[in-house]
């Protein structure tokens, strides 16, 4: 169900978001649980450990987080206020950008994807 959250009477109830939340935890638990049935492989996070025929340094992680995020840049996903990317200097998007609403909190200050990564 879609609703214009820029009219008072249409918000969610607190119990409402409360829901979506925990559904939202959920997913992401369960989510790591199963990538967690995977192997590790050590290569893909370390650097230099591939060779890469763009003379790319970084690991194999950064590299791939680098070219899906380039590509998301490109349909604006990283113009919404609830969007972070983890990897820096990505191209303009190529549509022409959305209106969003003003936010309660600078989107920046709970931006914890440089403790993630890391």
């Amino acid at each position: 169900m879609s609703r214009n959250l820029l009219i008072l009477a249409a918000a969610p109830k607190l119990s409402e978001l409360r829901d979506t939340l925990v559904r939202l935890e959920d997913t992401i638990i369960f989510a790591l649980i199963e990538r967690s049935q995977f192997k590790h492989n050590s290569k893909i996070y370390a650097a230099n450990e591939m060779r890469f025929r763009d003379g790319y340094t970084g690991s194999f992680l950064s590299w791939f987080l680098k070219e899906v995020e380039s590509v998301h840049a490109k349909v604006r996903r990283y113009q919404s206020p609830d969007e972070y990317p983890f990897t820096d200097n990505l191209p303009d998007p190529v549509l022409p950008p959305l209106e969003y609403p003003p936010v309660l909190v600078d989107p920046q200050s709970i931006n914890i994807n440089d403790e993630i990564f890391n």
